[in-house]
């Protein structure tokens, strides 16, 4: 699996909902606490470090897509 559909897979699980790549986080029903747990789960999938500012700045599902392929 790659990163994009490790990261969609992980966030349908979370939302419930079918996921693209332009949907905003929350729009998905993702809270504070249901994101900083996928930038838990992706830093060790990839072996990653995602700071807090990053996370911060992350509005759609592109934008982590991005981050973590931007580390790889």
């Amino acid at each position: 699996m790659n990163i994009k559909e490790t990261i969609l897979d992980a966030l349908k699980r979370v939302s419930k909902k079918q996921v693209k790549e332009d949907d905003h986080i929350v729009d998905l029903g993702i809270d504070s606490l249901d994101l900083a747990m996928l930038v838990v789960h992706l830093e060790e999938k990839f072996s990653i470090q995602i700071s807090d500012e990053e996370i911060m700045n992350i509005k759609t599902v592109k934008d982590i897509i991005l981050l973590v392929e931007n580390q790889k």
